[in-house]
């Protein structure tokens, strides 16, 4: 998350997360904003087919790099056992947290309040869907 957007993030008291520095270990020149965001495929796709050989692939641009704002990773809370089989919520173990996760298969819930908030300020980039809770 770029600190803009962490910045208002932050404000709104959201529970159930850490805040944590993003060091840029490697930053690219990849024109990826000229992109239609509407097209199936990208124009060019790395040999392999994977996204992460956009970078991978590619060397480090220090340029880029110092353009870039300062980013931050919404370390989220795991709560063991709240995520069962099948993806549904064990709504006995849901404390309330705004943002949390189970231990498995790398879902994060988070509250109507937290939702409403992604959908108005990174809908592009973030979707919820609601929870099945057990």
């Amino acid at each position: 998350m770029s600190q803009p957007l962490f910045d208002d993030f932050r404000v709104q008291g959201f529970s159930g997360w850490e805040p944590r520095p993003v060091r840029i270990v490697k930053a690219v020149a990849i024109d990826w904003q000229a992109w239609d965001p509407n097209a199936d495929e990208p124009r060019q796709l790395p040999a392999s087919g994977e996204p992460e050989n956009y970078i991978f692939s590619r060397k480090h641009n220090v340029s880029v790099a110092n353009a870039m704002p300062a980013l931050f990773e919404i370390s989220v809370r795991e709560r063991p056992g709240l995520q069962r089989e099948g993806g549904a919520v064990d709504g006995s173990l849901y404390d309330g947290a705004d943002l949390c996760r189970g231990s498995i298969y790398g879902h994060i819930y988070v509250s109507e309040r937290t939702a409403a908030w992604f959908a108005s300020r990174a809908a592009e980039w973030v979707a919820t869907v609601p929870a099945i809770v057990s």
